[in-house]
């Protein structure tokens, strides 16, 4: 049985019985991460493709062909059409001058307190995804998501819990209950603990069952340094990645690479981070997400 997991079924004479199981998995490992990625990459190759001749045709990164007879001497005659460009740029601004209004139905609209529940609901919504979408220098997460639905054919975004931005709050705690107003104060000016965070569709490949994203891996290029200093590692190219020791040579570190594939994996259970270089890889953090989801929201621009 597919939809909810393996499933098994119990024939008898009369009728048969449709028991579902949830599969226990274990945690990806570093074979399972590097298969599915080899996966990912060979299923969805004409889509990077497709996505890449766009982008290349936006970006202006291949001037068009002229033929010779129409070159003049030895002057640059390179000529590059923006129509498709700015007709980009357009329909994006158009779209996403204004972000979405929320509708929440009143469960009784005959009562007044109902009707203002629900307007509440609706402010509320509204304000979060935009306090959400905007934490990061730059444009909103919303003009991300319209700009990539217009050139790309699709969008994708991603809501994660970020404790960190509740830190000070935590650390204060509630002693006693004249503490309530100082708590609230710390809460209010910390904001939501979420984050909702733009996805290059170029990089990300979901798997699907039925109509339901049960796994996805973003394959990206990260710079060596940063991912050392991130994750307190060294690297040397004959034993790979190891945990922060003694600094590097200056010899070793003028010859390791300057960039690693960087793999975030999740499934409906666990999220994975992974490194690649060459020919040494490693997991670098492992854990139960505890979101019962994955938390990636997907679009397709045509619709």
């Amino acid at each position: 049985s597919r939809g909810t997991g393996p499933g098994l079924f119990v024939f008898t004479r009369k009728r048969h019985v449709a028991i579902a199981l949830r599969a226990t998995r274990p945690a990806p490992d570093m074979a399972y991460l590097e298969s599915y990625k080899k996966w990912a990459e060979s299923h969805y190759r004409a889509d990077d493709t497709q996505i890449d001749v766009m982008r290349a045709v936006r970006e202006f990164q291949e001037p068009p062909s002229i033929p010779e007879e129409l070159k003049v001497g030895n002057v640059d005659t390179t000529i590059q059409d923006p129509t498709i460009t700015d007709e980009i740029d357009r329909v994006t601004a158009t779209l996403s001058m204004r972000e979405p209004t929320w509708k929440v139905t009143p469960t009784d609209p005959e009562t007044d307190a109902s009707e203002s529940n629900s307007t509440q609901r609706e402010k509320f919504t509204e304000q979060l995804f935009h306090y959400c979408g905007t934490r990061s220098p730059g444009l909103s997460t919303f003009h991300y998501m319209v700009d990539a639905c217009v050139g790309d054919g699709a969008a994708v975004v991603k809501w994660v819990y970020n404790p960190h931005r509740w830190e000070d709050v935590f650390r204060m705690g509630k002693a006693k209950p004249e503490d309530d107003a100082a708590w609230e104060k710390a809460k209010r000016k910390a904001g939501p603990p979420l984050t909702r965070t733009p996805v290059d569709v170029r990089t990300w490949y979901p798997l699907w069952e039925g109509d339901r994203i049960v796994e996805c891996m973003e394959i990206s290029e990260r710079a060596m340094f940063d991912v050392l200093r991130r994750y307190g590692l060294t690297y040397n190219d004959r034993e790979g990645f190891g945990r922060m020791g003694p600094p590097m040579s200056l010899e070793e570190s003028i010859n390791y690479p300057s960039t690693v594939q960087f793999l975030e994996h999740w499934d409906e259970t666990y999220v994975s981070y992974a490194v690649m270089a060459g020919r040494h890889k490693e997991v670098l953090l492992q854990f139960e997400h505890g979101y019962s989801q994955l938390p990636y929201f997907f679009a397709p621009g045509k619709m």
